[in-house]
């Protein structure tokens, strides 16, 4: 990110690519969102669920799932 803002700063506009790439992707960003921040399904008090657990669940129920 460091390098974007420093091509920015010089005028090249190349620089945005990675300025954006680096605050989307990063991990220093706060894009670990169940890291760094409350989760809504903690504020509004619900389990935290592993999605490899619920498929395995649905599946093994035999059960369908529509919307």
């Amino acid at each position: 990110m460091v390098q974007g803002y420093e091509k920015l700063g010089k005028g090249d506009m190349s620089g945005f690519v990675g300025v954006l790439m680096s605050s989307t992707y990063g991990p220093a960003n706060g894009n670990d969102f169940a890291k760094h921040a409350t989760l809504s399904n903690e504020l509004l008090g619900l389990p935290k669920e592993d999605l490899k657990t619920v498929t395995r669940e649905i599946v093994e129920s035999g059960k369908s799932v529509s919307h």
